[in-house]
Order: structure tokens, then C-alpha cells, then sequence
């Protein structure tokens, strides 16, 4: 029966590449904690593509902070699956695609919190998703950069599109 209740869970998650495993809460601190673990067995190896690979253990797991659901923090413990190819002996250790490499937040909050960034202060950004000030400045600053590239390649498009041209002096 509770299988059947981790299966909505996945959904809410909304990360194919792993499944729930347990839950549990921090009622005081407003967290929950989703035990996760890969769907597939194995993974290719990274150095030459091999899927004969074997799994060596698990020495630690990795927290990394989700999309918050509801008022909820949510953080998914991933296992560290360290694995050897046995094609080209190369040591590896499992690489999820929703998060990456030695990174604690999920591409998908770090996508929040750039979008929230939109006019809105860093200060109010670390509030609303109770991350460092530092991490909230950052991906902030990140935002930053992607808008204005964005906006420098539209404006470039408009001048290029533009029959007669005319600069002053305050574009440059």
C-alpha cells in the first residue's frame, strides 16, 4: 500500500532518473528529506562507454536541496554510487542529470531562483527560499548575465534588421 503512495510522491518530484524511496520529516524545521535512488542499475562509463561497469558501494549521500513543496523545504538524499568499468578500469562515481556535479541545489531551483530574481532583491530571494544570502546573490547575478546577453543579441538583431542606421554619441 505505501508503494502506492511513494508513486504520487514520484510525480510531485518530477525527476524520471530516480524514484522515492522513504520520506521523512523535520516538523520544526519545515523540511522534508526524500531517500531517492537511481531507476537504472547501471550507468555507462564515463571514459569509454562501456555499460560493463560494477558497482562498488556507497559511501556517502549526497543532500541536495529541491523545489520546495508547498511550505515545505525539500531535500532528495542521493546515494554516491562509486562504480568501475571493467573495459577500461576506470573508477567513476554516478552522475545525476537533475543536479550537477559536487553541487547541492537541483537545476530546477536554481532555475527558481534565477526567475525569482526578477524584480526582486537578493535579500528577498534568500528569504523566500531560506538559501544563503551568498547563493541567492549568486544565482542573481547569474540571472543577470543570461538577461543581458539576451538583451545584447536583440538589439544587435534589431540594428542588423535596420535599413538607415543612425548612432549617437549615448549608444556607445
Amino acid at each position: 500500500m505505501l508503494q502506492v503512495y511513494f508513486h504520487y510522491i514520484n510525480k510531485l518530484v518530477n525527476i524520471p532518473e530516480v524514484r522515492v524511496k522513504d520520506l521523512s520529516f523535520e516538523d520544526d524545521q519545515g523540511i522534508v528529506y526524500f531517500l531517492v535512488e537511481p531507476v537504472q542499475s547501471v550507468q555507462d562509463c564515463p571514459c569509454c562507454g562501456s555499460s560493463r561497469v560494477k558497482r562498488n558501494g556507497i559511501p556517502y549521500h549526497r543532500r541536495i536541496r529541491h523545489l520546495p513543496l508547498m511550505a515545505w523545504r525539500t531535500i532528495l538524499v542521493a546515494p554516491s554510487i562509486n562504480m568501475t568499468c571493467k573495459q577500461c578500469d576506470a573508477h567513476f562515481v554516478w552522475q545525476y542529470e537533475f543536479v550537477g556535479p559536487k553541487e547541492t541545489y537541483s537545476h530546477a531551483l536554481q532555475n527558481q531562483l534565477i526567475q525569482q530574481g526578477h524584480g526582486n532583491t537578493v535579500k528577498a530571494i534568500a528569504g523566500f527560499q531560506a538559501v544563503p544570502y551568498t547563493t541567492a546573490e549568486r544565482y542573481y547575478k547569474n540571472g543577470l548575465q543570461a538577461d543581458r546577453e539576451r538583451t545584447q543579441a536583440t538589439c544587435i538583431q534589431d540594428a542588423i534588421e535596420r535599413d538607415r542606421l543612425v548612432l549617437g554619441i549615448d549608444d556607445f
